[in-house]
């Protein structure tokens, strides 16, 4: 019989409540797996439909609005899957 072991790593992210749901910011799960925002917020949009998110705005670095995406606990579970 083998021996078998399961590696289960933790990721750091940051649970927030909007409206009264907890969500997971798009840039909290890029950093948390230490991923580009950017392929993250392609990765959601392949995965999820629009109903499964909500977008939100942020001012990056240069002063500039950027896209980010908030997801429900189901949500970011199913994304993590994929």
């Amino acid at each position: 019989m083998s021996n078998l072991t399961e590696k289960h790593e933790v990721i750091p992210v940051i649970m927030k409540s909007s409206n009264g749901e907890l969500v997971v910011s798009s840039r909290d799960i890029a950093s948390g797996i230490g991923k580009k925002h950017k392929d993250i917020l392609k990765k959601i949009r392949e995965i999820l439909n629009e109903r499964e998110f909500s977008l939100v705005e942020y001012i990056d670095n240069k002063g500039e609005k950027r896209p980010e995406y908030l997801l429900p606990k189901d949500s970011f579970i199913l994304l993590l899957m994929n």
